[in-house]
């Protein structure tokens, strides 16, 4: 009878120390999280607005490029353009659909009230391109970076950050 008592009791402690064991390791790993929550997540926040920050101020300079380019301003979208290439007397011709990046979203209604000057300048200057220039994505890149030249130079002032291309078929 002895012998039972001592089963009874053996399984029963065990249970609860085990028990015990469980609930101190949950505690400790919720303890863990909460103070990696508090020690990095809050250190991340104002790293990425004085990160911010810095591009904005550097925006208004209008000399310095952008720093980060996985940040995309509003956008403007640009009908098609659509363009007889330049000595092409064979009648190919040139498709684009194109985005202007603005460099700070106030400027968003200026660019919009010069779509016109902005479309003839565009065309003017893809009517005029030799078509060797855009047949690979090296001269396409560099068009783009001529296009933001160009569409700022429309508008006076450093307005444009980047051209985005959604369409661009040449025939």
């Amino acid at each position: 009878m002895a012998d039972e008592e001592e089963n009874d009791v053996k399984p029963g402690g065990g249970t609860s120390k085990i028990l015990l064991i469980l609930v101190l390791v949950n505690v400790l790993g919720l303890a863990g999280l909460a103070a990696y929550l508090v020690l990095f997540q809050n250190t991340a926040a104002p790293a990425a607005a004085q990160e911010a920050e810095g591009d904005a101020e550097e925006g208004e300079d209008g000399d310095e490029d952008d720093g980060d380019q996985f940040i995309i301003n509003p956008l403007v979208e640009l009908e098609p353009l659509i363009v007889n290439v330049a000595g092409s007397g064979t009648g190919r011709f040139l498709r684009v659909t194109m985005h202007l990046e603005v460099r700070k979203p106030e400027s968003v209604p200026e660019v919009e009230a010069a779509l016109v000057p902005i479309r003839s300048k565009l065309l003017i200057f893809f009517s005029q391109l030799d078509p060797s220039r855009i047949q690979d994505g090296e001269g396409k890149e560099a068009v783009r970076e001529e296009l933001v030249d160009a569409v700022n130079e429309v508008l006076g002032a450093r307005v444009i950050r980047r051209v985005f291309y959604t369409e661009f078929v040449a025939q």
